[in-house]
């Protein structure tokens, strides 16, 4: 008898946990539904499933983002001394980029190059969208894994979005977002996502001298290798920097094969302590060349620029000339046949 009842007991709680189970469903899915996030979106640590995770390799950032992109060079024509890469993504309703920039300037501290940096960012607005109206609006500042930054809220053409900037020696990182809208989900999960890993290398920050009377840099004569060296002209506390000759590209096969002739371009960073530490191809050449070029531009010999009697960096753009040292004159095979008399 217990057991019938038992039995009976049983049976229409199935029937209500049936029932129930799709109305549990259903309110789940609105709730994340309610993040602003299509209902086909599963999410995983805030960022939708289909988002995929950027890490440039030879960089120091990572990112989720709508897809993978490629790096497009960074273009700010009011500042030529920036150089980096851009990287872009849409997910069709909002823009999301990424700006990784160099900022080749050790003079100036992290906070100085910041307000700098922010200058250079809307005037390069201003070129880009034709508004001269363009405001930035610092909205707080923050800092990441050891970066200083600032996130600002930015109005061009009657539209607002995000940018997020942040620095460190001679880094500087953006986020933009276009038409952000307040505490969206994807937007949150775009910024909330950029982690920032270690640079390799110390960090160049500015040394000020103890002494505010400047001392000598020796030597005054610039050694550029045994028994060779170039006087270095105007004052010992001032002076721009001495380059020794320039290193020979070295050639290769298919260079002189063609017989080819002409001159590459590139940009370099000539550092404080006599070293190249950037290098960026403005103007490339074929047949394996450019290599040659990157190769030779690695040996230059020069002495650093002083002002004030501190070794200070210089940004120079340098034109490397090649020529193909052998001249590969047909040769023929066998003998030459004597003329009859």
């Amino acid at each position: 008898m217990m057991k019938r009842l038992q039995c009976l007991m049983i049976k229409p709680l199935r029937v209500v946990l049936l029932l129930a189970l799709p109305i549990f469903v259903a309110t789940q899915s609105a709730s994340i539904s309610s993040q602003h996030f299509p209902s086909s979106y599963l999410l995983q640590d805030q960022c939708p499933f289909s988002w995929a995770l950027l890490t440039p390799a030879g960089d120091f950032f990572s990112v989720q983002m709508p897809k993978r992109t490629s790096p497009k060079p960074l273009d700010m024509q009011n500042a030529p001394n920036l150089i980096g890469d851009v990287y872009t993504a849409s997910d069709g309703r909002i823009s999301y980029t990424v700006k990784s920039v160099k900022y080749m300037n050790a003079a100036l501290t992290d906070k100085e190059r910041l307000e700098n940096f922010r200058n250079l960012y809307r005037e390069s607005l201003v070129q880009s969208t034709g508004d001269a109206r363009t405001k930035l609006i610092v909205k707080t500042e923050q800092q990441r894994d050891g970066f200083i930054g600032e996130q600002l809220e930015v109005i061009t053409s009657g539209k607002r979005g995000l940018a997020h900037i942040y620095v460190r020696g001679q880094r500087v990182y953006v986020l933009e977002v276009s038409a952000a809208r307040k505490d969206d989900a994807l937007t949150e999960c775009f910024l909330s996502s950029f982690k920032l890993t270690e640079m390799r290398g110390p960090v160049q920050t500015p040394t000020p001298s103890p002494d505010p009377t400047p001392k000598p840099v020796d030597p005054l004569f610039c050694e550029c290798g045994p028994g060779y060296g170039k006087e270095i002209p105007g004052d010992r506390f001032n002076h721009d920097v001495v380059m020794c000759p320039m290193p020979k590209v070295e050639d290769t096969r298919e260079a002189c094969k063609h017989q080819y002739s002409d001159s590459a371009l590139l940009r370099l960073q000539l550092s404080a302590t006599g070293e190249v530490t950037l290098i960026e191809v403005i103007k490339r050449l074929p047949y394996g060349l450019t290599e040659n070029v990157i190769d030779a531009a690695k040996k230059i010999k020069f002495c650093p620029a002083v002002k004030n009697g501190i070794p200070v960096d210089v940004i120079l753009t340098l034109t490397f000339t090649y020529t193909c040292k052998e001249v590969n004159a047909p040769r023929r095979i066998g003998r030459t046949p004597r003329r009859r008399p």
